[in-house]
């Protein structure tokens, strides 16, 4: 285990005392692998008094914006896999008495040190349940919850075979440990699923895995939602639902279009919860945060996939600003908070103040972001609230192919749903007039 990413060292080190200006901590919580969302959460912890420590799984996944402030915790520590009592020791000896997963990649790791450490964690033994999109519709299918049917394959052969076995057409191809729409492939025949899985067969997912085989699965159709929630004790509270809309390209791939927060009085909101909630009691999610995709079907809402760490691409200071709280802020409230005061939570509709947009930009071919002009004039489109990620002049950007490809989201809120349609219009119409312009030969 190497600890302080100042000068890694494999000794253990003793509780820090709080640095020069810091005011004294009521307390200590361990955050797995704080990438993405989870970057804030050491600072959402500080606010009520409480440091962080942040605990390393491995290198950080790529193009999950996964720049940590090592500054903002009291210390980093990477355990060695094979002694993970040694980094519970020294968690222990750090006085850490909550552990939170802070990405996907950080989800067993979190199980494993809260039940070593002995607090509150959600069971190891059903981890990969919570990881793995195979198990994880293992895991529904004996809770008798409605889920989705999907057959693995470690082969080529076997993934023609299995898409041939569903019925029908298109199927979908997905890593089964994977996040952010990281190949997430569609294919309408036989020989398209041999071409996806041949080039997706021993390659490496985001988190540098080798991709050893694939999720087959029916294309599901209906509208797609996005719920998330925290947890504490088993008692789940809804924070937000969002409305997930996509883009198809040409290839069958769908794109991240917008996220619209749904108003909790919305007629979906009240049968996504309920059937949520069964989902994540299915999967073992006891305690922390959820992030679960789901398509309202003709026949009812099916889970396409759960992460039990917080939304991915989420700003909380944009949240803030633009709902007046966060899924973020809601994993504080339940981890430090009583029972008491988070089952009242659960039990009353989630905070929602006026429309607001997730709006994920999109490029249309390689090249690089415009110049400053245009940045400035996309920025002061009324009802853009801000971007999750400063958008750079020269920055190189790719087409957008998946979550990864994306050039940046953008906040849109407005008083009214007809404003925020003019904002997302015009944040569009920038798009295809000046904001992505060809790289250099």
């Amino acid at each position: 285990m190497t600890t302080n990413t100042a000068e890694p060292s494999s000794k253990l080190l003793a509780p820090r005392t709080a640095r020069a200006g810091q005011r004294a901590r009521t307390g200590r919580v361990a955050v797995v692998d704080p990438f993405s969302t989870a970057t804030d959460l050491a600072g959402a912890f500080a606010r009520r008094g409480w440091g962080a420590v942040a605990v390393l799984s491995g290198p950080p996944p790529a193009g999950l914006h996964a720049e940590m402030r090592a500054s903002d915790y009291l210390d980093v520590l990477t355990p060695d896999p094979s002694d993970l009592e040694a980094a519970a020791r020294h968690l222990r000896t750090l006085e850490v008495t909550h552990v939170v997963a802070g990405s996907e990649s950080g989800v067993i790791l979190a199980d494993a040190l809260a039940r070593l450490i002995g607090v509150p964690g959600n069971d190891p033994a059903t981890s990969f349940a919570r990881r793995d999109k195979f198990a994880m519709s293992l895991a529904l299918r004996n809770a008798r919850v409605p889920g989705l049917r999907g057959v693995c394959a470690g082969t080529v052969a076997e993934a023609v075979a299995a898409a041939r076995g569903i019925g029908s057409w298109p199927v979908v191809l997905k890593p089964r440990s994977s996040a952010g729409s990281d190949n997430v492939l569609f294919a309408a025949d036989p020989d398209e699923v041999a071409g996806h899985a041949s080039a997706v067969l021993g390659t490496r997912d985001i988190f540098g895995e080798v991709i050893d085989s694939l999720l087959v699965q029916q294309c599901l159709i209906g509208e797609q939602y996005a719920c998330n929630t925290v947890s504490r004790g088993g008692r789940h509270r809804v924070v937000e639902i969002w409305h997930d809309r996509r883009t198809r390209l040409p290839d069958g791939r769908l794109i991240y279009d917008r996220m619209d927060l749904l108003d909790p009085r919305d007629t979906h909101v009240a049968i996504i919860a309920r059937y949520v909630l069964r989902c994540l009691d299915a999967l073992g999610i006891e305690h922390g945060p959820a992030h679960s995709e789901v398509m309202l079907t003709e026949v009812g809402p099916i889970l396409i996939e759960t992460g039990a760490r917080l939304q991915g691409g989420d700003s909380v200071e944009l949240m803030r600003r633009t709902n007046g709280t966060s899924q973020t802020d809601a994993l504080v409230e339940a981890t430090l908070g009583s029972a008491r005061e988070h089952a009242e939570r659960a039990h009353q509709p989630y905070y929602y103040r006026r429309p607001v947009t997730q709006l994920l930009l999109q490029c249309p071919a390689d090249g690089v972001i415009g110049p400053a002009e245009v940045v400035e004039e996309l920025m002061a489109v009324p009802g853009v609230a801000g971007a999750v990620h400063p958008l750079v002049p020269g920055t190189a950007v790719r087409r957008t192919a998946d979550l990864l490809s994306s050039p940046g989201t953008l906040y849109l809120a407005a008083e009214n749903p007809g404003e925020l349609e003019q904002a997302y219009a015009a944040v569009r119409k920038l798009e295809s007039a000046g904001l992505y312009v060809p790289s250099e030969p």
